[in-house]
C-alpha cells in the first residue's frame, strides 16, 4: 500500500478514535455538588482547564461552572479504580499501588474527569501516597506526596492529613521536622491516643532514635505501643520493634 493510500485510512481511524473518545465523554453522567450545599445530577459535556460543561435535567443547554464553585464531581468509577480498591481494601497495598500508579498517569483519558474535583487521576495519586504510608515506606511518601494536587481532591478532603507529612519528613531525614508536625497535632487538638495520634507518636519515637535522643524514643514508642494493643496489631508489632532496636 502507498504512502498516499494510508493517509485516507490514518484519517478514518484518527477520526473514529476521536469519536469514541468524544462520545465516552458526552455519555458521562455525574453528579455534581456545589460549594453552597447543592447537589447535581448532569450529563458532562466537557471537561476544561477551569470549568466542568454540563447538561442537568431535560435541558439541551449546557451550563459552564467553574471549579471554585463546585466541591466535587462524583465520577462513575472506572473498572481499574474498583480493583485498586479491592487490592488496599484486603490489605495487597503493593498490588494497589501499582494500579493507582497507573490510573495517577493517565490523566488524558476522558473516564477519569481530570481535572475537575474529585477526578480519579488526583484520587488515584492521593491514594498512592495512602499505600505507601501503609506500607511503612517513608521515602515513596516523601517522593510521591508533592504530586497530589490539593486542589483537585473532593473539598473536603484538601487538608492532608499530618502523619502523611510526618512520613514525608522521615523520609527526608526530617528529624526534627517529623516531632514538630507530630507535637503541633496535639497541640492543635488532635487526640493523642487516636489512630493518627498513635502513628505520629510512633514517627516521632524514630525520630527521637535517628537523633540521638534513645530515652524519648523510648517513652514515644512505648506510648504508642500502649494506645495501640488490641486496636492496631501492626503498629503495636512496629512500636515493640522499634524499641527492642533502641535498647
Amino acid at each position: 500500500m502507498t504512502a498516499r493510500c494510508l493517509i485516507p485510512a490514518a484519517t478514518a481511524a484518527l477520526g473514529l478514535w476521536l469519536g469514541v473518545v468524544g462520545g465516552a465523554l458526552a455519555q458521562q453522567h455525574v453528579s455534581i455538588r456545589m460549594t453552597n450545599g447543592t447537589t447535581l445530577d448532569a450529563e458532562v459535556v466537557k471537561v476544561g482547564e477551569r470549568s466542568l460543561s454540563f447538561r442537568a435535567g431535560d435541558s439541551a443547554l449546557a451550563v459552564d461552572l467553574p471549579y471554585d464553585q463546585i466541591a466535587t464531581v462524583v465520577w462513575p468509577d472506572p473498572s481499574e479504580w474498583i480493583q485498586a480498591r479491592q487490592f488496599f481494601d484486603t490489605g495487597r497495598f503493593q498490588e494497589a499501588a501499582g494500579v493507582y500508579e497507573k490510573l495517577a498517569a493517565s490523566k488524558v483519558d476522558p473516564r477519569l474527569g481530570y481535572p475537575s474535583p474529585g477526578n480519579y487521576a488526583t484520587l488515584a495519586q492521593r491514594r498512592l501516597v495512602e499505600c505507601h504510608r501503609r506500607r511503612g515506606d517513608a521515602a515513596a511518601v516523601a517522593k510521591s506526596l508533592p504530586n497530589i494536587e490539593t486542589d483537585r481532591l473532593p473539598a473536603g478532603e484538601r487538608e492532608l492529613p499530618a502523619a502523611l507529612h510526618a512520613w514525608a519528613a522521615l523520609g527526608q531525614n526530617e528529624w526534627n521536622r517529623v516531632i514538630e508536625i507530630a507535637e503541633k497535632a496535639v497541640a492543635d487538638g488532635l487526640s493523642a491516643a487516636s489512630e493518627e495520634g498513635v502513628e505520629l507518636a510512633y514517627l516521632s519515637g524514630v525520630a527521637y532514635r535517628n537523633a540521638g535522643r534513645p530515652d524519648d524514643a523510648l517513652i514515644a514508642f512505648g506510648r504508642a505501643y500502649a494506645l495501640s494493643a488490641g486496636a492496631d496489631l501492626r503498629l503495636s508489632r512496629a512500636a515493640m520493634e522499634e524499641a527492642l532496636r533502641t535498647l
